[in-house]
């Protein structure tokens, strides 16, 4: 299986994970969501159509890839322009560019940090 399909069932196993939750909030709640509901919808569906493998590699360090695009997505969002294709392209290249989403964001456990892990 290669990262790009690794990383679609990922982004679809966080995205029902997170439609579970919201099923059950209360509707204020889910109306103050409603833009973060909006871009992981978006970044669930468009995101398997722009991905390149070493994106995808990139996207599954993350527990939840599906949170840290959704939350590169509202941000980028304005009232007049919305985030597709090219542009979004360009937004995970930042996102790899910049590097900080690896200090703000829970990665994956790997081989190497669970040993560092049973040292300690």
């Amino acid at each position: 299986m290669t990262k790009k399909e690794q990383l679609i069932n990922k982004l679809n196993s966080c995205y029902a994970e997170h439609r579970e939750s919201w099923l059950h909030m209360k509707p204020e709640d889910i109306v103050l969501l409603a833009s973060n509901i909006a871009s992981a919808d978006y970044a669930a569906r468009c995101i398997p159509d722009v991905i390149s493998e070493d994106e995808a590699e990139y996207l599954l360090q993350f527990k939840d890839p599906l949170n840290v695009l959704t939350d590169m997505i509202s941000e980028s969002l304005d009232d007049q322009f919305g985030c597709y294709g090219d542009s979004l392209s360009g937004l995970l290249y930042e996102l790899m560019d910049k590097g900080d989403a690896l200090e703000y964001y829970d990665l994956e456990q790997t081989v190497e940090t669970a040993e560092v892990d049973m040292e300690m």
